[in-house]
């Protein structure tokens, strides 16, 4: 990610400290910072560059310990230490700013706003908090599976122009070729996790003179 957005203020640490197995978690985070603009009507951590925004979260909530700097990608940097919390788990800074606010409302901020991922509160949780207790309603709040790791695995891979024309062509196809959504549920089921290491040992074994623009015949190759 480039350090040059104006979603820096809302970017969770792990990220900040290049962790690259981020997950949902950083959303929660996100909707932490947000949650806490809407609570003080002004700009929460609006970090200049990477290294100042960390250094605002630290300020705000406090230093991590040894196992979630490892759990965030193992950088142990100099700003991530001497930040203490009280005994509520709260900075000087993040008292003074929310001191006046509904205790509930801060409770749920405080579970948001947790350096650590593994500990941050899942979404399911903080929809049934005390906080959202006149709004929630179960029934309107359907939880869904993750979308399978299939249909992202051009995500893996280095593509060229040529390839990623291709990858637009295939999906193209399953809106107008009742062979293709046969064969796409057919490698769902064979590949869960993709397919595109089959069409890269494919092309592999093709002759020196076999590129990246003849891969439009292994896509009608897999089609067969």
């Amino acid at each position: 990610m480039t350090d040059y957005v104006s979603t820096r203020w809302y970017r969770a640490p792990e990220v900040l400290l290049g962790c690259e197995n981020y997950k949902t978690s950083i959303d929660m985070w996100a909707i932490g910072c947000i949650f806490a603009e809407l609570l003080t009507r002004k700009p929460f951590l609006p970090g200049t560059d990477a290294e100042n925004q960390l250094k605002r979260i630290v300020e705000m909530i406090g230093s991590p310990d040894q196992d979630t700097i490892d759990t965030c990608g193992g950088r142990d940097v100099q700003i991530l230490k001497g930040e203490k919390v009280d005994e509520n788990g709260e900075t000087n800074l993040f008292r003074d700013k929310f001191g006046d606010i509904d205790e509930t409302a801060k409770e749920l901020l405080k579970k948001m706003l947790v350096f650590n991922p593994n500990k941050r509160i899942p979404i399911s949780e903080a929809l049934s908090h005390e906080f959202f207790e006149e709004l929630h309603y179960e029934p309107d709040e359907p939880t869904t599976t993750y979308v399978s790791p299939f249909d992202f695995d051009f995500e893996k891979y280095d593509l060229s122009i040529e390839e990623i024309k291709n990858e637009i062509y295939q999906e193209i196809l399953l809106y107008h070729s009742a062979k293709a959504q046969k064969k796409y549920v057919e490698n769902r089921k064979k590949h869960p996790n993709g397919v595109l290491h089959l069409r890269y040992s494919l092309i592999e074994r093709q002759s020196p003179k076999f590129k990246q623009a003849d891969a439009k015949d292994v896509i009608k190759e897999m089609l067969r």
